[in-house]
């Protein structure tokens, strides 16, 4: 890990000299930072709708179920014979 660490920021960390900082700079490395970043928040939007699509896709199903339901009910009421066979 020290030596990962050290190849990205340095052998010594001073940010100006050795690694990545060197290469990028202080601007650069900024921009680094904001592109992961924007790049994770892509992911968790990306996660949440499909949460949310899956909450859809389940409300439908359950109206609709709902709804066939209620049919079905109401088929039954209205084939109801009250006439006496005696």
């Amino acid at each position: 890990m020290e030596g990962l660490m050290s190849t990205l920021f340095g052998k010594t960390f001073d940010f100006g000299k050795d690694g990545i900082m060197g290469m990028l700079g202080n601007e650069g490395m900024a921009n680094l930072i904001k592109g992961i970043g924007t790049g994770v928040n892509a992911f968790q939007t990306n996660d949440l709708m499909n949460f949310q699509k899956g909450l859809a896709t389940k409300a439908d199903d359950r109206t609709q179920s709902l709804f066939d339901r209620d049919n079905r009910e109401q088929d039954a009421l209205n084939n109801l014979d009250f006439t006496a066979t005696a």
